[in-house]
């Protein structure tokens, strides 16, 4: 979806939603700008968050794009901000096409591991 069409289906968006929900986006620090853009709107809503930023630790700090942040990065910083429980969405570039991080974990070990 381009961006110019999310920006609209934002205006859209209801002030609260009746079922509360937890929507983590990972991304890596390069995309922090536009994550805080794209997270601006919802996050005013009741019941409703959204937002992370995931730094690579796998690669190093220097590392600061999504495609090659790890599944263990990605748990490390779950856990610290206590965030379990919500819809973890990932760039596809961070996963191969069997749905495996390049650190070999899947999303489903990362769930595991936080239960």
């Amino acid at each position: 979806m381009p961006v110019d069409e999310f920006s609209d289906a934002l205006l859209r968006l209801p002030r609260t939603v009746s079922d509360p929900r937890r929507f983590i986006l990972a991304a890596g620090v390069s995309a922090s700008g536009f994550m805080e853009e794209v997270t601006r709107q919802p996050n005013e809503m009741e019941d409703l968050t959204a937002a992370l930023m995931v730094k690579d630790q796998f690669l190093g700090d220097s590392v600061t794009v999504s495609g090659l942040l790890t599944g263990r990065d990605i748990l490390r910083l779950l856990r610290e901000k206590e965030l379990a429980g919500g819809t973890v969405l990932v760039p596809p570039n961070c996963v191969n096409s069997d749905g495996v991080f390049l650190d070999d974990m899947t999303a489903l070990q990362i769930g595991v591991k936080l239960a």
